[in-house]
C-alpha cells in the first residue's frame, strides 16, 4: 500500500534505496534532526527537500506533489544513492572535511606558528572608551587614593 503525502513518498523512496535517516542526512548534507522532523512531518524548506531528492534520484514533482508518472524505480533509486554514497567518498578522498575534524591535513595547522598563537578577546565599552579595546576580563586601573 502506498500512502499520500510527501512524508510516506519520502519514507518509500528512502526505504526503496535502503538508506537510513542518518545515511540521507549524511549524504544530503543536512543534520540528522532536519532528516527526521522532515520524515515525520512533512515540513522543510525547499532546499533540503531537493537535496533529498537529489541524493534518493526522484524528482521533486514525485517527491511533493506525487504526480504519478514522475513515480520512480527501485533500481533507480538505488542506483542514485551509489552515486551519492562515491560522490561522498571522493569528496572525503579529498580532505573536504579534514579542516571541520581538526585532521593533521588542515590548513589550520599547516599554517605555522602565527595561527597557533592565541590573540586576547577583547571588547569595546561605549562612550570616549569606546577608542581603546579592553581586554575580556582585565582588572579595572587602580587609582591612587589621595
Amino acid at each position: 500500500m502506498v500512502e499520500a503525502g510527501l512524508v510516506a513518498r519520502l519514507k518509500e523512496a528512502r526505504r526503496m534505496g535502503g538508506v537510513s535517516r542518518r545515511e540521507l542526512s549524511l549524504l544530503a548534507h543536512c543534520a540528522q534532526a532536519v532528516c527526521s522532523i522532515v520524515e515525520r512531518s512533512g515540513s522543510g524548506s525547499v532546499k533540503t527537500i531537493s537535496a533529498f531528492a537529489g541524493v534518493l534520484g526522484v524528482s521533486l514533482d514525485w517527491l511533493i506533489a506525487g504526480q504519478k508518472d514522475a513515480r520512480p524505480t527501485a533500481a533507480d533509486v538505488q542506483a542514485a544513492v551509489q552515486r551519492a554514497r562515491a560522490a561522498r567518498e571522493a569528496e572525503h578522498d579529498r580532505g573536504v572535511y579534514a579542516s571541520m575534524r581538526g585532521a593533521p591535513n588542515s590548513p589550520r595547522e599547516d599554517a605555522g606558528p602565527s595561527s597557533q598563537r592565541r590573540r586576547p578577546v577583547t571588547r569595546t565599552s561605549g562612550g570616549a572608551a569606546a577608542r581603546s579595546p579592553v581586554r575580556v576580563g582585565a582588572r579595572p586601573a587602580r587609582r591612587k587614593v589621595a
